[in-house]
């Protein structure tokens, strides 16, 4: 049976969150999962390698590659982690591999051309949403890799003094008329050919609601144990072992900092009774008592999430969970209906306490739309996380204090100040030089180190104001007392929430320095 390996790449926690690594989560490569899921269906062994909850080095996973001999390697990768993924791949082709190494993921697909062009080890990038391009694909690979390994095996026999052709010892696609006329015929890919030119195929047609209802469960059982072996921000743990799971994909909003090259702007999501079904792997096999939704916004189809309540109810009464959501879906029914079910936490995305800001970025929301969401999570006794940003367009040092008043006159409980990140695929990536000065290393795009400067501004005074917002926000008697009561009444966490602390002075202190 031929086998395939698809790759999380090794990257560390200081490098995903600079200072603040100490306090931040590790989460499933929900991607991975999917794509294993559909492969398994359709009677592939499929591995999934995920290197950075398992703390391996480059070398560790090009050794683990290499013993169990794949014929194909798919790696994914965020900007964050596209050179770790290139990395490995040319260790791994270096050590004498001889498939097809393919690279997937946000970054690849919104610059594939730039992306391949600066490494050229990957034979192929498949581009969105990848579960219908490599049910098509991986069987035409396949199909060349056994005849790649006979051709030699051929030669190889005939004399040891010929010389093996050029062609066939070649690593990547063997270089054939007929297999190159079926790639291209293959939507939801990009590559190099053999002249040179860049060639992206048209692109791949987002799943439907129909097609995702008939999608197999995630391939959890392939992934490091859940409830071991990823480990919930700090600021989201509430009982452990906790989890999380996604259910929807695309994404309504129109902001300019976010990029929805992958799934669009279209909300699709599962049913409530697929949601459950994850669920019930989560709890019943990995003993998981709480779930954060990372959905962009969990609670966007009321009626799906009526539904899901209700089915909650009815399995799982006792589980606890929290999600994302939008300040301008938030009604006092929604709050109701999600306290009673078992959500303990909210999380929103406010990024500026400047309305032209949000305007500029086309945000969608308003100051009051803020005020109102969060006062009536606080009503309900729903805890709050606010999502800031700072380093905006037309950003000064005047803007991020008011900001920073606005964070601290809402009640919420938890805080996160980010740096506005110009990532590839984002419609500000596009003219962001008109705003500032961008250094766009793609292993500096963390959100946590400042790689966008606008004008008026310095690198060095934007960290400063974000320990400043940190320290004002969490060193308040309630904040404090708040932690304290949690640590008390659930001694589970305590951990997270010394881990969260721990982090914070560094984010505080080395900031200052």
């Amino acid at each position: 049976m031929q086998h395939l390996i698809l790759v999380q790449p090794p990257l560390s926690k200081k490098e995903r969150y600079g200072v603040l690594s100490s306090g931040g989560s590790c989460l499933p490569p929900f991607g991975l999962a999917w794509l294993a899921s559909v492969l398994v269906e359709d009677g592939y062994k499929v591995s999934i390698i995920d290197s950075e909850a398992l703390v391996l080095t480059p070398e560790e996973v090009v050794k683990t590659i290499i013993e169990k001999d794949p014929s194909v390697v798919g790696f994914t990768a965020t900007t964050i982690s596209v050179n770790r993924s290139y990395n490995v791949a040319k260790m791994l082709k270096e050590a004498g591999y001889k498939g097809q190494v393919l690279i997937g993921g946000p970054h690849v697909t919104a610059v594939p051309e730039d992306t391949l062009r600066k490494f050229p080890i990957f034979d192929l990038a498949v581009l969105g949403e990848g579960e219908k391009t490599i049910r098509e694909l991986f069987p035409l690979l396949l199909d060349n890799k056994s005849r790649l390994q006979e051709k030699l095996t051929e030669q190889s026999d005939l004399s040891d003094d010929k010389p093996v052709d050029s062609d066939i010892e070649q690593s990547g696609l063997l270089s054939t008329n007929s297999l190159s006329a079926a790639i291209k015929a293959i939507k939801g890919i990009a590559f190099i050919d053999e002249t040179g030119s860049f060639v992206r195929n048209p692109d791949r047609e987002y799943l439907s609601k129909d097609e995702l209802a008939k999608m197999p469960l995630p391939a959890f059982e392939l992934l490091p144990p859940l409830d071991s072996a990823y480990q919930p921000s700090a600021l989201r743990s509430h009982r452990l072992p906790s989890s999380s799971l996604i259910t929807t994909r695309g994404c309504g909003g129109k902001c300019t900092f976010c990029d929805n090259t992958v799934f669009g702007t279209r909300i699709r999501s599962f049913s409530a009774e697929y949601i459950i079904e994850m669920v019930r792997i989560l709890v019943e096999k990995y003993g998981i008592r709480d779930i954060t939704f990372y959905d962009d916004n969990f609670v966007v189809n009321k009626k799906r999430l009526k539904e899901f309540c209700a089915l909650l109810k009815e399995n799982f009464p006792d589980l606890s969970w929290s999600c994302n959501a939008r300040v301008d879906v938030i009604t006092e029914e929604l709050v109701s209906l999600v306290k009673e079910h078992g959500c303990w936490q909210m999380s929103v995305g406010i990024e500026s306490g400047v309305q032209e800001i949000l305007d500029v970025e086309c945000k969608g929301i308003t100051i009051e739309q803020v005020k109102k969401a969060v006062g009536l999570l606080n009503k309900y006794g729903i805890k709050t996380k606010g999502f800031f940003m700072i380093g905006h367009p037309n950003e000064t040092e005047e803007t991020i204090k008011k900001t920073i008043d606005f964070a601290l006159s809402l009640p919420l409980d938890d805080f996160q100040m980010s740096f506005l990140t110009p990532f590839p695929g984002t419609c500000i990536y596009k003219n962001i030089e008109q705003w500032g000065v961008l250094d766009a290393k793609w292993d500096e795009m963390n959100m946590w180190t400042p790689v966008f400067i606008p004008f008026g501004l310095t690198r060095d005074r934007l960290i400063t104001l974000q320990a400043s917002a940190l320290r004002k926000f969490y060193f308040r008697p309630r904040i404090i007392l708040r932690y304290l009561k949690t640590c008390i009444l659930t001694p589970s966490v305590a951990g997270a929430v010394f881990r969260g602390g721990l982090s914070l002075l560094k984010g505080v202190f080395s900031s200052r320095r």
